[in-house]
């Protein structure tokens, strides 16, 4: 499973991120969260993705999440 790693600023207004990824595939996304410069630390279930909890956590500064894509050409999540 490919992971790809997406860090929002909670200091900009823009907190959208794109993933590209394969049609019909299994990928994980690294989720982690900076405010004023530093690092916030996160806890299993304090981030959701598509409605989902985290999978795992990594040094508690990310949250990782299992997602699939499906056959359809730009798909988004919330």
């Amino acid at each position: 499973m490919k992971l790809y790693t997406a860090k929002f600023d909670a200091d900009r207004q823009d907190l959208s991120c794109t993933v590209t990824v394969p049609l019909d595939s299994s990928f994980g996304v690294a989720v982690g969260v900076k405010y004023q410069g530093k690092d916030v630390e996160i806890r299993k279930n304090e981030i959701l993705l598509d409605g989902q909890s985290a999978i795992d956590l990594v040094d508690d500064k990310y949250a990782v999440f299992r997602l699939s894509s499906d056959g359809n050409v730009g798909t988004e999540g919330h």
